[in-house]
C-alpha cells in the first residue's frame, strides 16, 4: 500500500478506536505471545489487516445493537412508569346516568351498586338518560366528590313494567313479578309523552327497591301492532273452494249493509246487526282468510288477537280482554278476530280449582259481548276446530250467533278452485323438456294441475301421516287448502333447490376472478382450474362444473386458447341453466308424497 493510503487507514482506525473502543488485532496477537518477527512478515501483515477489518465491522454492529437495545428498554420503562402513575390515580367506577339537576354541574346517577348518588360533570359530555358512564371519586379539602369522566360502551340492564294508573306526576307501575310501585313520571309529563297513559309499557332500570323509568311506549298487545292490515284487501277470487262460506259472510257483514236504504229497512224490521261469528272446521282450511275477507268487504280494521292475551296472574287475563275490546272500539269499524278460541275461553266447568279460575274469564267475555251494541261498530269473529268445547253461553243467539262451517276441500271441484289461485301459468318456469312435450307454459300448467288433482282425488289414496299421528287415513280426510297451497310451493322449491349447485359454481368462479387467479390464462387453463377448485369443495360440485363448462366450451365462438371475461362466462352459465333446468311434473308427485307420507294405493 502507498504511504498516503496507510496514513488514511491509520486515521480511520484511530477514529474507530476512540469512538467505539475497537481493539488492535496485532496488539492482541503480540500479547498472546506471537513474536514481532512473525508479525512483521508481509504475508502476516496482510492477513492481520484483512482480519482487522472483519473485527472492526463486528465491533461496529455490536455497538449499534447495544444502542437499539438501550432505546427499546428506555421505551418500555417509560410505558411502565405511565401504567404505574395510572394505577396510582383514583379508580374508575361504572354507573348509569339519570338526569341533570337544577344546581349547575350537578347530575343524578345510579352508582355501581344501583343506588342514587350526586356526581359532577367537569368536561362537556353528551350523555342521556340510561347511558352507562364511567365516574370516579376525587379527594379534596372538603372531603371529595364524584366526577363523571366519560361514556361507557356497555348496555344497561333493564326490565319491563306496565302503568296501572297515573296520579299527577306519579304512576303506579306493575312489574313482571306482579309487584307494584309508585314511580316519578315528571320528565314524561313535562315532555308530553304521547304514550303516557294506563296500559302503556315502561322500560325500567335500577334496583329492586328503587327504579327509574327509561322509556314509555304503547303496549304492543293492544297497540297498532295488532293491526295486521289496517283494511285488508282480500278479494273473492283470492279464496278457493269456500263459496258457501263466502256467501254467508257477505250476507252477515257485506257491503249491502252499508247502503242507507237497506239500513232503514233493517231498522224498521228491528233486526239487530250481527255481533259475532264463529268459523269452525279443521285446521288449514281458510278460517283466518275468511275472517280477513269479512273485514275487507266491510272496510273494517282487522285486529288479530295473539296468544299472549292469557296471563298466569289471576285477574290479568280478564283485564287484557277488556282493554282489547276498548281498543277495538277506538279503531271501529273493526273486526276483532280470535284464532284458536277454544284455548282462550274454554267451556266452564265446576268442581276443580282450575275450572273456578276459568269461570271469571268466560264471564268477562260474556259481559263484553253483551255490551257490543254500546261499543259501536265492532264485530267479533272467533275461529276454532273444537266448537264442542266452547261454552254454550257464548254461542247462544244475541252473542256469537252466526256459525259458519269451513270444511275441507274434499271434492275435485273445490281443489281445482284452490289450484286456480296458486297455480298460474305466468308464475311457472317449466323444464325445457316439459315445454317440448306440452308445447306451451299454459298447457304445462294445465297438466300440472290435472296431475295434482288426480293424485289427490282420483286414486283413492290411503296415507300414513306419521308427523300427525294418522295411520291409514283416506287423503280426503286430511286434505286442506293449506296442504294444496304447500304442494304448489314445494313443487316450485324443488326446482329452486336444484339451482343451488349452480350458485356454488358461480361462487367459485367469482372468487377466482376476484383474487385474479388464472384469469390471465386461456379458457382451457381457466376451466381446468375451476373444475379442480369445485372438486375440492365436493364431488357433486365438481361433476356439475365438468358438465357445464364442457357444454360452454362447445358453444364458444372464439378459440379456447383466448381469455374470457367473467361477465361473459356467467352469462353462458345462465344460458345453460335456462336450457337444462326447470319445473317438472314429477316434482308435484314428489311434493304430494312428502305432504301425505307413505302412500298405499
Amino acid at each position: 500500500m502507498e504511504s498516503s493510503d496507510l496514513k488514511k487507514t491509520e486515521e480511520i482506525r484511530s477514529y474507530l478506536r476512540e469512538e467505539y473502543g475497537y481493539f488492535d488485532l496485532a496488539q492482541v496477537l503480540k500479547e498472546k505471545g506471537i513474536s514481532q518477527k512473525v508479525l512483521e512478515k508481509e504475508e502476516t501483515k496482510k492477513l492481520i489487516e484483512s482480519a482487522q477489518e472483519v473485527v472492526n465491522q463486528i465491533q461496529h454492529e455490536r455497538e449499534m445493537l447495544k444502542n437499539e437495545i438501550k432505546i427499546f428498554l428506555e421505551g418500555r420503562i417509560n410505558r411502565l412508569e405511565q401504567r404505574i402513575r395510572a394505577l396510582n390515580e383514583p379508580p374508575f367506577l361504572i354507573g348509569v346516568y339519570v338526569r341533570s339537576l337544577d344546581q349547575e354541574g350537578m347530575h343524578e346517577i345510579f352508582d355501581y351498586l344501583n343506588y342514587r348518588i350526586i356526581a359532577y360533570m367537569i368536561d362537556d359530555i353528551e350523555v342521556k338518560k340510561g347511558d352507562k358512564i364511567r365516574y370516579k371519586f376525587i379527594e379534596s379539602k372538603d372531603g371529595g366528590k364524584f366526577v363523571i369522566s366519560d361514556l361507557h360502551p356497555g348496555i344497561v340492564d333493564t326490565t319491563l313494567g306496565e302503568i296501572i294508573k297515573i296520579e299527577g306526576k306519579y304512576a303506579t307501575v306493575r312489574f313482571d313479578t306482579y309487584h307494584e310501585m309508585m314511580l316519578d313520571i315528571g320528565d314524561f309529563v313535562d315532555s308530553e309523552n304521547e304514550y303516557l297513559r294506563a296500559g302503556a309499557t315502561v322500560t325500567l332500570f335500577g334496583n329492586s327497591k328503587d327504579w327509574e323509568i327509561l322509556d314509555i311506549k304503547l303496549n304492543v298487545k293492544y297497540g297498532d301492532d295488532l293491526l295486521l292490515v289496517k283494511k285488508p284487501k282480500v278479494k273473492r277470487e283470492d279464496i278457493g273452494g269456500l263459496d258457501e262460506a263466502i256467501l254467508e259472510i257477505d250476507q252477515a257483514v257485506g257491503s249491502a249493509l252499508s247502503y242507507d236504504f237497506i239500513k232503514e229497512r233493517v231498522q224498521k224490521l228491528k233486526i239487530e246487526r250481527t255481533k259475532g261469528i264463529m268459523l269452525y272446521g279443521p285446521p288449514g282450511c281458510g278460517k283466518t282468510l275468511i275472517a280477513r275477507f269479512a273485514a275487507s268487504i266491510s272496510s273494517r280494521n282487522f285486529i288479530n288477537v295473539d296468544k299472549e292475551l292469557r296471563s298466569k296472574w289471576f285477574g290479568e287475563t280478564q283485564q287484557n280482554i277488556e282493554e282489547l275490546f276498548k281498543f277495538a272500539e277506538e279503531k271501529a269499524p273493526s273486526v276483532l278476530f280470535f284464532d284458536e278460541f277454544d284455548s282462550l275461553v274454554p267451556e266452564r266447568e265446576t268442581g276443580s280449582e282450575a275450572a273456578r279460575l276459568e269461570n271469571p274469564i268466560v264471564n268477562k267475555f260474556l259481559q263484553l259481548l253483551d255490551g257490543l251494541e254500546e261499543m259501536g261498530d265492532v264485530i267479533v269473529i272467533i275461529a276454532t276446530n273444537r266448537p264442542d268445547i266452547i261454552d254454550q253461553a257464548i254461542l247462544r243467539p244475541g252473542r256469537i250467533d252466526k256459525h259458519i262451517r269451513i270444511g275441507r276441500p274434499d271434492t275435485k271441484e273445490a281443489g281445482e278452485k284452490i289450484l286456480d289461485i296458486y297455480l298460474k301459468s305466468d308464475q311457472l318456469i317449466p323444464h325445457p323438456n316439459e315445454i317440448q312435450k306440452y308445447d306451451s307454459v299454459k298447457k304445462f300448467a294445465e297438466v300440472l294441475k290435472e296431475t295434482i288433482l288426480a293424485e289427490l282425488y282420483e286414486k283413492n289414496r290411503m296415507c300414513n301421516i306419521e308427523k300427525l299421528g294418522l295411520v291409514n287415513v283416506p287423503i280426503k280426510e286430511t286434505i286442506s287448502g293449506a296442504m294444496i297451497k304447500n304442494i304448489v310451493i314445494k313443487t316450485k322449491k324443488y326446482y329452486i333447490n336444484r339451482l343451488d349447485k349452480y350458485a356454488k359454481l358461480i361462487d367459485v368462479i367469482s372468487n377466482i376472478y376476484h383474487n385474479k387467479l388464472y384469469i390471465e390464462k386461456n379458457c382451457e387453463i381457466l376451466f381446468n382450474n375451476i373444475i379442480k377448485e369445485c372438486f375440492e369443495v365436493s364431488k357433486e360440485l365438481g361433476d356439475t362444473a365438468v358438465k357445464v363448462l364442457n357444454e360452454i366450451n362447445k358453444d364458444l365462438i372464439f378459440c379456447t386458447s383466448e381469455k374470457i371475461e367473467e361477465c361473459i362466462l356467467l352469462q353462458k352459465i345462465e344460458e345453460y341453466i335456462d336450457q337444462n333446468e326447470g319445473m317438472l311434473i314429477e316434482d308435484a308427485i314428489r311434493a304430494i308424497d312428502d305432504d301425505c307420507g307413505v302412500i298405499q294405493r
